[in-house]
Formats: structure tokens, sequence, C-alpha cells
């Protein structure tokens, strides 16, 4: 009797345990899905500035001139949701996904993270000029985030090579744990965020 009674405790543990598993999984999966498709959504907002910039800039034209002043009148609020969701997406990962950051990893966070508390504050005392203080931190988390990404591109193009950890806990920086849409992984995530971020700054300067 007690060994019977010590199976079903034992199957329901494992049960469980497997709920919760497929639960996380599915989780991850769906806000994953999401964050891609903001990435490819910032990607070609990101590109269609360059492009309209630089018809302007040969042409003289002076298109998109309506959109540049939206962006002027609601900068500060954008400026705080994007690094918002960059910071809520990567303390999932972390804490709730468990995918071990890498060292890679902390560097881009050290420069999105004060984003939040900066434009928030903005937010909060209607202060809008944030440009002086977004645009370094956004400039040199860039530089990290794609540095990050070419290190996982070199790791697909040799997967023969051995990945050397570049943290203490041997998380190598060339893993990727996700990969959608042919090209989206966490660093690139990261990257289009920090550009996103800098054009929408660069554009609240804008005269």
């Amino acid at each position: 009797m007690i060994g019977k009674t010590n199976n079903i405790e034992d199957y329901q543990k494992t049960t469980n345990k497997s709920t919760r598993y497929d639960i996380l999984h599915h989780m991850t999966q769906t806000i994953t899905t999401l964050l891609s498709v903001f990435t490819v959504l910032a990607d070609a907002t990101i590109v269609a500035s360059l492009l309209v910039w630089l018809i302007n800039k040969l042409t003289g034209s002076s298109y998109g001139q309506n959109i540049v002043k939206r962006i002027q009148e609601n900068h500060t609020i954008l400026l705080f949701i994007i690094p918002l969701i960059a910071t809520a997406g990567s303390l999932f990962y972390s804490e709730v996904a468990h995918y071990n950051p890498c060292r890679l990893c902390w560097f881009q966070r050290i420069f999105m993270y004060p984003q939040v508390f900066i434009a928030g504050t903005a937010l909060v005392a209607k202060t809008r000029d944030l440009a002086a203080y977004i645009i370094p931190l956004s400039s040199a988390g860039a530089v990290i985030a794609a540095y990050h990404y070419v290190e996982q591109i070199k790791a697909t193009l040799a997967p023969l090579d051995p990945l050397i950890p570049c943290s203490l806990d041997g998380t190598s920086c060339a893993v990727k744990y996700t990969f959608h849409f042919g090209y989206i992984t966490i660093p690139m995530m990261a990257l289009s965020a920090f550009l996103l971020i800098l054009v929408i700054a660069l554009v609240s300067r804008k005269k």
C-alpha cells in the first residue's frame, strides 16, 4: 500500500513537472515570437528612416515631415517604451526561461537598463531633452550588440571551431538560444532596439 502511494506521488510530481515545463516552453515560444515581430518592425522602421534621410539629403526634399513631427511630439514615451520592452524581455529570458546571459549580454544590459529609468524620470518630470543621455548609451550598446551578433554568425559559419566560453559559468557568447525569421537572435533583438532608440533620439533633436 505504501509502495503504491509512493508511486502515485512520484507520478504526480513527474506530471506536474512536465506540465510546468510545457507551460514555460509555450510561454517562451510566444514571447520570443512577439519580440521577433517587434524586431522585424524595428528593422523595417530603421531601414525606412535611413532611406528617407538619404533621399532628402540627395534631393533636398522634405519627405516624412509629418512623421518626424509626430515622433518629436511623442519621443519621450517612445524612448521609455522601447527600452522597457527590451529590459523586460532580457529579464524574462534570464529569470524565467533560465537562459544564462554571457558577458556580452551583461554589457548590453548595462547600456539598456538605465535608459528605462532615465526616460521614465523624464516622462514624470516632463523633461524633453533626453537625447544627450540616450545617444551615448545606445551607441555603445549597439556596437556591443553588433559585435555579439557577428560572433554568432562566425560560429554558425565555422561550427567545428570550439566555442570559447566568455563567462565564468561557461556560457558561450556564440550560443543562440533563439533563431527566428532566418536572422533574429537575442543580440539582434538588442541591436535593433538600440538602433531604433538612436533613430528616435536623433529625430527628436532635429530642428
